[in-house]
């Protein structure tokens, strides 16, 4: 059986090269032409990944960049998150003095008239920081002066023997 449609053209008629088929089935072309297809394919295939790899490293680039910046304020805020750390053991060992006397207020009652309080730090110790160096009180000592209205004991076990056990108060 012959083939509905096949011939050979000249390289002279058609400029075609002279192996060049046509068939029914379509055109077969060179075994060269088809490794140079492949090889074009190929090429553009490559430079297309070649564009994706520059895009994603301009976006990597940008991102790096980017976060550059946030880590610069970052460590800013590290180096002050620091400083205030170093300063722990001071705030740690550090008497508040205002608390003091607004509980002193609230438990001195009305029949004694305080004429002096004195807090004294003792039992010091040494802190080290980077501006220098620190002394740091470990034993408070406070001392509340005043006279009585009545002259009743009583009313200073009922203020300070419950919350301070040993209390007593000296007779001036």
């Amino acid at each position: 059986m012959q083939p509905f449609f096949r011939f050979r053209r000249e390289a002279g008629e058609t400029g075609l090269p002279l192996r060049s088929q046509v068939s029914a089935g379509g055109i077969n072309p060179d075994p060269c032409q088809s490794i140079a297809g492949a090889f074009l394919v190929l090429l553009c295939y490559q430079k297309r990944i070649a564009e994706e790899q520059d895009s994603r490293r301009g976006l990597a680039l940008q991102k790096q960049a980017q976060i550059t910046g946030e880590l610069g304020a970052l460590k800013e805020t590290e180096l002050q998150f620091r400083q205030i750390k170093s300063w722990e053991p001071i705030l740690r060992g550090r008497m508040p003095g205002s608390a003091v006397l607004g509980a002193v207020e609230q438990t001195i009652p009305q029949e004694v008239v305080l004429s002096r309080i004195a807090m004294e730090a003792a039992n010091y110790r040494l802190v080290l920081l980077s501006p220098g160096s620190f002394r740091v009180p470990e034993t408070y000592t406070i001392t509340l002066e005043g006279s009585q209205k009545v002259q009743d004991p009583a009313v200073w076990e009922s203020s300070f023997g419950n919350s301070y056990p040993g209390f007593r108060p000296e007779a001036i």
